[in-house]
């Protein structure tokens, strides 16, 4: 899931998703890396947080926490 999409936040559509899957995990990877971002993304349940770009080295070690 990206922070930045076209017509809605990512961390709404987040906030959506984990109302009704509350146990689905999911990777926030964005180009608009901050701390807040981070520290929002990690508060609405974001099991990591990447900075965009991603190499396949790390997101692979991601999805095989």
């Amino acid at each position: 899931m990206d922070i930045n999409l076209p017509t809605i936040n990512g961390l709404q559509v987040t906030r959506k998703i984990k109302g009704i899957f509350p146990d689905m995990k999911f990777i926030m990877i964005t180009g608009a890396a901050s701390a807040e971002n981070a520290v929002r993304a990690f508060q609405h349940g974001a099991f990591d947080f990447l900075h965009k770009p991603v190499g396949m080295e790390l997101l692979s070690h991601v999805l095989e926490r």
